[in-house]
């Protein structure tokens, strides 16, 4: 009776009262390994990783070739931070079934974290080279291309992704989120954009699009498309997710412009959300500067850490310094 409760919680994500009840099955028969199997999983799950490893491993002891026990043994070791021995176990897990994919994924991850980038794309190219039709296999390779800055081959295998399975929102962002890294930002857009019409709830989704507004605004400001870039930081303000950094960038596309009144309305909208923002604070003395105000724009200039200034804000201070006639 424990143990069918236990999987039925387990089904429901019920995920405490599964391990209460596997705990009370172990306590009448401690000699079942598959229900010691089952308690490791939950406690996997719950991300008790310590206990799961307990679990697992004991379950080797009865079982030494249960596949599962070994992998997710390999698995909470990696996860502990332990690497060398997570390495170990996992080459013993491609030892047991040559060609396990998830294998090659995890190997790459523990070369990428050891920081050895050429074995990472050695294990990555062959989990792709098995496997290209696995989803799982595909979204892991991406992201682990991405992080090796191999933004090419991350846009590469997720667009296989992406035609495999155009209706996945999680597929959409994890497309987009290698756009935007590559500086792709059009692109971007339009992923996040379409991953946010498949699932209106994901925050990804919506965070990466609200990214992707700025940066591409960023783009076609530089490229005086003023008009186009204001458009794309007002759908930005309208997301509510960076509003400080999209209001800044509408005051200083307002600046660009001569439309002081605008910038000084967007500094007192963004003033509202984070008043101590550095980006408000140098739109702030900005403002100063152009109202002749030197002194006050010197002292909240020097107020930044120098981490914070920008070259537009040297350039305000020299020119606040220079007005004052203080040339030092």
């Amino acid at each position: 009776a424990h143990i069918n409760l236990g999987h039925v919680h387990f089904s429901e994500d019920r995920f405490d009262e599964s391990i209460a009840e596997y705990r009370r099955a172990l306590e009448i028969d401690s000699k079942r390994y598959d229900v010691t199997y089952d308690l490791a999983s939950v406690q996997y799950l719950s991300k008790d990783y310590t206990s799961a490893l307990a679990g697992f491993r004991k379950t080797r002891e009865v079982r030494s070739e249960h596949f599962g026990a070994l992998y997710f043994e390999a698995d909470c070791l990696l996860q502990l931070g332990q690497l060398s021995e997570a390495k170990t176990t996992f080459e013993q897990v491609l030892e047991s079934r040559p060609g396990y994919t998830y294998g090659f994924l995890k190997l790459a991850e523990i070369s990428l974290r050891e920081g050895n980038e050429d074995k990472a794309l050695e294990w990555l190219r062959k989990s792709t080279k098995l496997e290209t039709s696995h989803r799982d296999v595909l979204a892991l390779a991406g992201i682990l291309y991405r992080r090796l800055r191999r933004f090419d081959d991350a846009i590469e295998v997720h667009s296989k992704l992406v035609s495999r399975h155009p209706d996945v929102a999680q597929y959409q962002a994890l497309l987009g989120s290698d756009h935007l890294a590559a500086g792709n930002y059009e692109s971007a857009l339009n992923q996040f954009r379409a991953a946010t019409e498949l699932d209106a709830l994901s925050h990804v989704a919506w965070q990466g699009l609200s990214m992707a507004l700025l940066h591409y605004a960023s783009v076609l400001a530089e490229k005086d498309k003023l008009s186009e870039a204001e458009e794309l930081l007002g759908q930005a303000v309208e997301l509510d997710i960076h509003p400080v950094e999209a209001r800044v960038n509408l005051a200083i596309l307002a600046l660009r412009q001569d439309r002081t009144k605008d910038a000084s309305a967007h500094l007192e909208a963004a003033k509202l959300v984070a008043p101590d923002s550095p980006g408000v604070l140098r739109l702030e003395a900005r403002l100063k500067v152009i109202a002749k105000r030197y002194s006050e724009a010197i002292q909240a200039l020097n107020a930044l850490d120098p981490a914070e200034m920008t070259g537009a804000s040297w350039h305000d201070l020299a020119v606040a310094y220079g007005n004052s006639k203080d040339w030092e």
